[in-house]
């Protein structure tokens, strides 16, 4: 897919932008989600129109598609968003806590800022700045295109993502979540996927497929790639590698409760060793992430 992005330290060059649309029939995203044990995509999509506070204003169906140790596949419904889109700012207003608030303005310029709210309450918020400006040629329109963070002390936001007209969030979830203070999961992760009825698929290369849940087609066994022991171990364990070449991984080591105790970016080439004489005995869970984003999880009982 054509992806051309056209920097604005090109002076004097001339962009020509077709108006922008929030919600078409057929809007539809995927993003991908982890939260500790489970895995997989969650589905947004334009369900109908809806009235609220004289807004004209669309309605969105959340919806989180899943798989969760040891073996069970859900779907969760994540209730419903409702957004409209003021054509005379550019500005893409969320309903939340009984009013609108910014969700995207891409009339900001660099520098600008707007306040944000997470999916928690009116007490969570953040403050978005945008830290520069493009634009984005995708099948045939060229979409303005925002790079935005938080500034300093904000719990509320993105960490470091791209938001395209039309599209929004591209590296990030839709909707703006914890970035930098302790809180609960947020529903999803990286956009894999958008489309509507006028606009081709549009995708970002997150996943192999748009309704994939990462990892369970194409490694259902944690022996497929790699292999661990002892388990059950009295002191450590170790993690060795099948492949012929190194691999980029993640390592997690996480309690019978989900709480992260160890954690782990490494290029494994033959064999890790992770020390666990110091933790209590019981059952443990071994959560390995490898170059292609793929999840396992491997129950590890400690004597």
């Amino acid at each position: 897919m054509k992806r051309i992005l056209i920097l604005l330290a090109l002076l004097g060059t001339t962009v020509t932008l077709t108006a922008q649309t929030w919600c078409p029939n057929g809007a539809t995203w995927h993003f991908s989600f982890m939260q500790m044990l489970s895995y997989g995509y969650v589905k947004i999509n334009y369900t109908s129109d809806t009235t609220i506070l004289s807004k004209d204003c669309k309605t969105l169906l959340k919806v989180q598609y899943g798989y969760s140790y040891p073996g069970v596949y859900d779907t969760v419904q994540l209730g419903k968003e409702y957004t409209y889109l003021d054509s005379a700012s550019n500005i893409v207003y969320r309903f939340f806590d009984g009013k609108f608030d910014t969700l995207y303005n891409f009339n900001a310029q660099i520098g600008d800022v707007w306040k944000v709210h997470g999916m928690h309450g009116s007490i969570d918020s953040g403050i978005v700045v945008v830290d520069s400006i493009g634009y984005e040629v995708i099948n045939a329109d060229t979409l303005k295109s925002l790079f935005v963070s938080t500034i300093s002390g904000s719990c509320i936001g993105w960490n470091s993502t791209e938001i395209i007209e039309k599209i929004g969030c591209i590296n990030e979830y839709m909707f703006p979540n914890y970035v930098s203070c302790i809180a609960d999961l947020g529903e999803g992760g990286a956009l894999r996927c958008y489309s509507d009825d006028n606009f081709p698929i549009f995708v970002t290369g997150e996943s192999s497929y748009c309704d994939f849940i990462t990892s369970i087609d194409s490694y259902a066994n944690i022996q497929d790639f790699i292999e661990v022991y002892p388990n059950p171990t009295s002191s450590s364990i170790i993690i060795k590698s099948k492949l012929m070449s190194t691999t980029d991984m993640k390592i997690v080591l996480l309690s019978s409760l989900s709480q992260k105790i160890y954690e782990y970016d490494l290029n494994l080439e033959k064999e890790f060793l992770i020390d666990m004489s110091n933790l209590k005995s019981g059952h443990y869970f071994l959560q390995v992430t490898n170059d292609k984003g793929a999840y396992m999880i491997k129950k590890i009982i400690k004597e």
